[in-house]
This record gives C-alpha cells, structure tokens and sequence, in this order.
C-alpha cells in the first residue's frame, strides 16, 4: 500500500524525520518495504498568468506575465501551448531548484525570461498522469504559496505491507488511528458533514430483507466533470491512482482515505 507521510499527517501529529515513522509502523505490525525519497525542490511559487503576448522573434513561444504575489511579476518566455490569461500555475523564479536543473536568468530569442513555468513532470509527478504542458493549479490559491508545502511533495512516500486481516488499517485513517495510539497523540478525524438542500421525495428505499439493518441513499444533481482540485490529484498520484476528473478522484480519494 502506497502511503504518502503527506497525507498521514493530515490526521495525526508526526516526527519530522521521516525514519521515525518508517520505526514505529514497523512495531506495530506494519513493515515499510521500500521508501520513495522525493526530490529536493525549491523556489516553485503560485503564480496567476496576467497577460500573454506573441514572442516577437520566436513562432513557437509566447512571452508571459506572471503575478507571483507581493507586488511582484515575472516575465517568463515559455513554449508551452496550454497557458491562457488567469491560470494559476506553479513558477519557478530564478534561483529556484527542480530535480533536473536550477532555473537561471537567461535569454531566449532576445527576450529576458525570469523564470520558468513548471509542468507536472518537472515537479516529479507522473507527466502522463496530468495535462499536457504546464500543470494547471486552482485559481482561488493565494499567489506566491510554495507548491512544494502546499501540495506535500517533499516528504517521501512509504510503500506499508498490510496484512489481510487488518483491513481496519488499510488505509490512510487506518494507519493514522494506529500511529496516534502510539505516539500517545490525537487522532484528527475528517469532517463527514455534507450539506444538503433537504429530502427529496423522489428517491426511495424500501428494505425487503432483515439482513440489511440499514441503506442510506443521498441524490447528487448538478454536478460538472471537470478536473478536481490539484491537491487531490497529487495526493492520488503519489499514492499510485491515476488522476482522472473529479467526480473519479473524490470516489477513489475517500476509498484510500
């Protein structure tokens, strides 16, 4: 079982160093086979895209301007096809550190770029897992957040041998309630609480059967597929489920939750 520590810590207070963890889940039965270290990277903010122009020496590239927060804008050349004005976007401004290079000032085509706008892959997430080019974030995020912490992509990911007869701690509240036992600590629980607009009369349910002591059934209408919001696509990407829409990633967020 794929267990990102980003996410155990959602519920339950952790050790910073990593091992520590790793230790204790051995103790209690569930031994880590093998630990995925993530990438040091550093310097990628949150920036919203204000204006996008022709590169004047180049067809294939097109000059933006970043809003990265704090009174402060970028000018960022970039090839990439799926930047429009409004998107927020991971930026790596220069000094930044990605796995495979450290963004420096440069030129392209005559053109002074500050930076550069950061794809999935860049980010050491599966490319093919996410959009084409640059990776798109949620346009209410506050701008100049550091994506590395917001979307928890330094800690690593742990992969835990569950045994069949713990199915109660396969999952990531599972290990959470048992690592909170533990380390004497509490156990922070997600809300369960959905909002309604009231009953409905037109959905039923009649029990036919005293083996079934309850059913509950709740009607979901006006729903649009759309992307679901970055951190859950990350979250289900470290933990080894491909992203796919919103409506398939809460589904298997809440079964691995």
């Amino acid at each position: 079982m794929r267990v990102p520590i980003s996410w155990l810590r959602d519920y339950v207070l952790l050790p910073h160093d990593a091992n520590e963890t790793i230790a204790r889940l051995a103790t209690l039965g569930f031994p880590v086979d093998a630990v995925e270290t993530r990438p040091a990277i550093t310097g990628v903010v949150t920036g919203r895209i204000l204006t996008i122009e022709k590169h004047p020496n180049a067809d294939r590239l097109v000059v933006c301007t970043i809003d990265t927060g704090g009174n402060r804008t970028l000018t960022i050349a970039t090839a990439a096809t799926n930047v429009a004005e409004g998107q927020v976007i991971p930026v790596a401004a220069i000094g930044a550190k990605l796995p495979e290079l450290t963004i420096e000032p440069r030129k392209m085509r005559g053109i002074a770029s500050e930076g550069m706008l950061c794809s999935a892959g860049e980010l050491a997430l599966e490319a093919d897992w996410f959009e084409d080019g640059i990776m798109q974030l949620d346009r209410d995020l506050p701008l100049g957040s550091n994506v590395v912490e917001m979307l928890g992509l330094s800690d690593p990911v742990l992969d835990v041998d569950v045994t069949p007869n713990r199915v109660d701690a396969m999952s990531m509240l599972g290990l959470a309630r048992e690592l909170a036992a533990s380390f004497g600590v509490p156990l922070r629980e997600p809300s369960t609480t959905v909002a309604t607009n009231g009953e409905s009369d037109d959905v039923r349910v009649t029990l036919e059967t005293l083996d079934a002591r309850r059913y509950v059934t709740q009607r979901v209408s006006n729903l649009t597929v759309r992307p679901a919001p970055a951190w859950i696509r990350v979250r289900l990407a470290l933990a080894g489920q491909r992203p796919i829409n919103n409506l398939v990633d809460i589904s298997n967020f809440v079964m691995l939750e």
